[in-house]
């Protein structure tokens, strides 16, 4: 069996960098772009713990009456006993802080206190409306045998195999990037002036950075994707943070989700979380692919073998629909310009119609295993909602 591996990127190495493999799997599939060869991870998905959970959502409330911050942060400390569980803003407020609308973050919210608490609002200052403005939702990945490397070889899965339609990270600001720190400075995954010719940028040579954190979609945008190897718990509303221990080290890929996006997937009315199923993001935020590469004996086949291998063990699925929408818009081009000069000519030109949008997929496959290790800490979420 063919086999192909990536050395993974770190800036800093401590230790012997590790290294990701991928077997050329037999397509059980025949039709266009699905059959060939699936360059699947050598990784025993098994082996690691995987759980979902609501990070945090904000809410924002508009009461009946104006009243103080410190009124609505008692109500709220009488419930989370900690002001590091909750953040409350008010909007518009006048001097001493007096409003009638406040947004509150609830930080790691359960079902039984988040119910608590929105009774105990509408008791003391009367609800008049309350709506979901924002929320984030992750998935973790624990090693059952807690180690640096198995972290890394899931950061590096993860990073290739994330499938998300171009609309989510095609524009400014929202192109796939990664940082180290929360202030660090920005560094593109590929470069969109070169992806057509296979290219990925200088600091992506060997892929996204096991210690740096990877961003698709605008920061404090509609929809945003993060994912890092986690072995620190900052307090979201303090300065300080927790140095987890290693059971509790992961590799988190989370989801932020603001606006309309919220409202889209129905979650716009806090009471909407109350027995939610979160099995139908998955597809939307939480979609895992793997590559089809050609199996022919030909010059053609295989340069094109080689190419997509390349692409794919450096930029992950993500650069292949990079640049399967690049060359899209390119032949698009083209054939405008084609058309345009056999009007002007008097005839027909008789050209292809562009693939449709759906396209962006072909060449890809579900990742099976991984998928379905999802699903199952989706649904585990769900019931904890009910």
């Amino acid at each position: 069996m063919v086999e192909r591996s990536v050395l993974l990127a770190r800036k800093k190495t401590f230790g012997d960098r590790q290294t990701l493999t991928y077997k050329a799997v037999p397509s059980d599939l025949q039709q266009a772009g699905k059959a060939g060869d699936v360059l699947t991870p050598d990784v025993e998905i098994g082996s690691y713990r995987v759980t979902a959970v609501v990070d945090w959502c904000e809410v924002e409330f508009r009461f009946a009456k104006n009243t103080q911050f410190q009124h609505v942060q008692t109500v709220l400390t009488q419930h989370y006993r900690s002001d590091r569980r909750t953040y409350v803003d008010p909007v518009g407020a006048g001097p001493g802080y007096v409003a009638n609308t406040f947004k509150i973050r609830f930080q790691e919210p359960r079902k039984d206190l988040l119910q608590s608490v929105l009774r105990a609002l509408d008791d003391r200052f009367q609800v008049l409306g309350s709506t979901t403005t924002a929320i984030e939702i992750s998935v973790d990945f624990y090693p059952r045998t807690p180690s640096d490397a198995a972290r890394e070889r899931m950061f590096g899965v993860l990073a290739r195999s994330l499938y998300l339609p171009s609309d989510a990270w095609t524009g400014h600001k929202k192109e796939p990037r990664f940082a180290w720190g929360a202030k660090g400075k920005d560094s593109q995954l590929f470069a969109p002036d070169s992806i057509l010719r296979g290219g990925v940028s200088q600091g992506a040579r060997f892929g996204v950075p096991y210690d740096a954190t990877f961003y698709l979609g605008q920061r404090d945008g509609p929809r945003m994707w993060r994912l890092m190897d986690k072995i620190i718990d900052r307090q979201r509303f303090a300065d300080d943070f927790v140095q987890l221990n290693d059971e509790e080290k992961r590799v988190r890929l989370e989801v932020t989700l603001r606006g309309h996006e919220v409202a889209k997937v129905k979650l716009g009315d806090p009471e909407q979380l109350f027995g939610y199923n979160f099995t139908q993001l998955q597809r939307e935020c939480f979609s895992m692919k793997l590559p089809v590469v050609p199996v022919g004996k030909d010059p053609i086949s295989s340069v094109r073998r080689v190419i997509r291998e390349r692409i794919f063990l450096r930029g992950g699925v993500i650069a292949l629909t990079a640049k399967r929408v690049a060359l899209r818009s390119k032949r698009k081009e083209v054939r405008n310009a084609l058309v345009e000069r056999a009007k002007q000519a008097g005839r027909r030109a008789g050209l292809p119609r562009v693939a449709a949008p759906g396209s962006e997929q072909y060449g890809l496959v579900s990742y099976i295993e991984l998928s379905k290790e999802i699903n199952d800490a989706l649904s585990k979420l769900s019931r904890h909602w009910r």
